[in-house]
């Protein structure tokens, strides 16, 4: 079943939609305003009295919510930090029902956040972006990986990575020295608090013969849940695991912004360095999105192609 139906269609998908973007957006601006964050403080609708029983820290605590396969079926998911909730050993052994996690009940009660029936929650190790050492394409010194062929909004030859690991105005750089000119760039790190943001880059390669430093891919296509991807990674290789749930906004506790439009793995199958690296139907050519980051050894982050390729402008090649 296509994930973006779960959160997009009539019923449960109506209202989980909703819980997501209450959690996404509402959530973590109050987050910004009670913990005296910069960046401007929300509207005055969001400036509810505070529940005696949540500290403000405990804002920190709750990363997003989308859905996640449950014996066989969708079950809407609030992805929490470690405190709020008990830890686990992995993705699908980590899921409670909400009322076995109390301290995310009562979070969500203080913010009149009224959860989907039938709510479970999950503890995640800290997500996080995967640069790291390894370094087929790194731009102000950090390291990733080179993701697919593109033409840009202008018509020009590109390459696309991650946001996170290739700034606008730099210039990115391979084995063989330098790669080409970073044109475009949006990284949920440097973006307004609480935006939900896509995290790609364009590199426009200086020598026409750079451009096939890029991977040729078939078409885009959404995600189905339960199906199995690739990864191409420059430190991971080629990795293998399955979709199992999917987020239209999760926060990194290191950045302002968040990622939009994620689909999560039943276990990490990336490593530092693999961003950017392009994500396929296992044993196909279809492009399903790049990865983005990872939750310890949980899950990794595959963000959409349909968002990238939006927001940069760019069509596969």
């Amino acid at each position: 079943m296509n994930l973006g139906a779960f959160i997009q269609d009539g019923g449960m998908g109506t209202q989980l939609d909703r819980f997501a973007r209450d959690v996404a957006v509402e959530h973590v601006r109050r987050l910004r305003h009670v913990s005296g964050y910069a960046l401007g403080a929300p509207p005055e609708s969001l400036l509810v009295a505070e529940n005696a029983h949540v500290q403000p820290d405990d804002y920190a605590s709750v990363l997003g919510a989308g859905v996640i396969e449950y014996r066989g079926g969708p079950r809407p998911v609030l992805f929490v930090a470690e405190r709020l909730a008990p830890a686990a050993t992995s993705l699908r052994d980590g899921l409670l029902e909400l009322a076995e996690a109390p301290g995310a009940a009562e979070l969500l009660k203080a913010r009149r956040i009224n959860p989907p029936q039938k709510t479970l929650v999950v503890a995640l190790p800290p997500p996080r972006p995967q640069y790291g050492p390894g370094r087929f394409v790194e731009s102000a010194g950090l390291p990733g990986t080179l993701g697919v062929r593109v033409q840009t909004a202008s018509g020009a030859d590109g390459i696309l990575t991650a946001g996170h690991v290739a700034s606008a105005g730099s210039v990115a750089r391979n084995a063989s020295g330098q790669l080409g000119d970073v044109t475009f760039s949006v990284d949920p790190a440097q973006v307004p608090a609480a935006q939900v943001a896509a995290d790609v880059a364009v590199i426009e390669p200086h020598m026409a013969s750079a451009w096939h430093t890029g991977v040729s891919t078939g078409t885009a296509r959404e995600p189905v849940i339960g199906e199995q991807i690739t990864l191409f990674g420059n430190v991971s290789g080629e990795q293998t695991s399955r979709v199992i749930a999917a987020t239209p906004a999760l926060w990194l506790s290191s950045a302002s912004g968040m990622w939009a439009s994620l689909v999560m793995t039943a276990e990490a199958f990336s490593q530092g360095g693999d961003s950017g690296g392009p994500v396929q139907a296992h044993g196909s050519t279809d492009l399903l999105g790049h990865l983005v980051g990872a939750a310890g050894t949980f899950t990794s982050f595959v963000q959409k192609i349909d968002v990238q390729l939006a927001v940069t402008g760019a069509t596969l090649a």
